[in-house]
């Protein structure tokens, strides 16, 4: 004689993995009047190879999901596309686009 065999239970269902936290985190610096693109965007004033990036776009080429990018006061002739970029703006003084 057999015994009766418990019934079959399925798994609970698995929650979704949370999303990861923001890789970023950091803040990099523009400046149109003391900035130069080849520098890391790293620090507003120049130390070694950091200082802060010359143009809007080279320091959004550098920027990654949860970063800040502090523009300071001055003129930007350029085009920008920011569409989808999780990053913060923080403007310094008054900015113009043309």
């Amino acid at each position: 004689m057999s015994l009766p065999r418990p019934p079959i239970r399925s798994p609970p269902p698995r929650r979704p993995a949370a999303p990861p936290p923001p890789a970023g985190g950091r803040t990099i610096y523009v400046d149109s009047q003391a900035g130069d693109d080849s520098r890391s965007g790293a620090t507003p004033a120049v130390s070694g190879k950091n200082g802060a990036k010359r143009t809007i776009n080279a320091g959004l080429a550098v920027t990654g999901p949860g970063d800040t990018l502090a523009i300071a006061k001055g003129t930007y002739s350029e085009d920008l596309n920011v569409a989808g970029r999780k990053i913060s703006v923080r403007l310094a003084g008054h900015v113009n686009l043309k």
